[in-house]
């Protein structure tokens, strides 16, 4: 019998799907001769991450003051230095830093690892506190889950509707507002008591997160040039990623213990966290999120700076 591991054998053939949609209807990019392959900038970046995942994944095993934790903690934060310095004066870095004068890129990218890091991190500790604390078993944690997961594609088709309407700006602090009351209201969530108890704040919680990352996806790829649109975007996903990892990480440690009142305080502990880092990233869509017509302006003057750069280099 199949165990829980092939679930992910779903991800074959959509990824088959999406390399022949591409294939078949994406255009062409425009090919930049002067422009080359960033190869180390790539090897330096993806071994920071594989540094920062390693320590942050094993530290509620091994302790933050294990060697080998704090080893890989250094070793990703001066490869993550040494990543910084070398694209600065790459000419064909994979990651401009030009692009982050654009105040909205900043702050989408911003939001988008906090938002990652409250959802996952959510995700996972309210899976322990199901299976380990109210001894549902798997398929009755996932039922559990269904309804936050419904919310999620509902909400993510409400923000493209209504981001032209109320702009980015709002949006984007609406929808973590939202998810902040949610997981507000998770605070007296006790080891018994209804699930039902439950089911709002967690609506409210996956809500306001599905809210909020089609907009700052919006907000990102219409603060920069078109022809740097891919490379915002991969910024934006690879800040969410590392933000899923790091909640995953946190928050684990937050509940390592399997006694039920520790495990109950650390995730009290973890949702006053997750709250606050809503609300400030709610703080900062609203500082630094821009209208339409602020991103336009600013997206001019960032396309008009590369031009200057590439200039120069010609």
């Amino acid at each position: 019998m199949a165990g829980w591991r092939a679930i992910f054998l779903v991800n074959l053939p959509i990824g088959m799907l999406g390399l022949w949609l591409t294939a078949r209807y994406a255009p062409t990019s425009p090919k930049h001769p002067n422009h080359g392959l960033d190869l180390a900038g790539q090897i330096t970046a993806a071994s920071a991450l594989a540094c920062l995942t390693m320590a942050l994944t094993e530290a509620s095993v091994r302790g933050w003051t294990d060697p080998v934790i704090v080893a890989g903690l250094v070793a990703a934060m001066l490869l993550g230095v040494l990543f910084l310095w070398l694209e600065i004066g790459h000419p064909s870095a994979m990651l401009p830093l030009v692009l982050f004068r654009d105040g909205t890129l900043r702050s989408a990218t911003a939001i988008g690892l906090i938002a990652n890091l409250a959802f996952y991190g959510g995700v996972f500790i309210l899976s322990l506190y199901f299976q380990a604390v109210r001894h549902y078993s798997p398929q009755r944690t996932g039922l559990a889950f269904l309804p936050m997961m419904a919310t999620l594609v509902i909400m993510n088709v409400i923000a493209g509707r209504v981001v032209g309407r109320i702009g980015p700006r709002r949006l984007t602090a609406i929808g973590m507002s939202i998810s902040a009351l949610g997981y507000g209201l998770l605070l007296p969530v006790s080891a018994t008591g209804s699930y039902w108890l439950l089911a709002v704040p967690m609506l409210l919680a996956g809500g306001g997160i599905a809210l909020t990352i089609p907009t700052i996806t919006n907000a990102t790829l219409t603060s920069v040039p078109h022809v740097q649109a891919g490379i915002a975007s991969g910024l934006l996903n690879s800040a969410r990623q590392v933000g899923g990892m790091i909640g995953v990480a946190i928050f684990g440690y937050f509940v390592r213990s399997q006694e039920t009142v520790l495990f109950m305080r650390g995730m009290h502990t973890a949702i006053i966290f997750t709250v606050a880092l809503l609300i400030l990233g709610t703080v900062i869509g609203l500082a630094g999120i821009r209208s339409v017509s602020g991103q336009s302006s600013e997206r001019k003057n960032l396309h008009r700076m590369q031009r200057n750069a590439d200039a120069a280099e010609g």
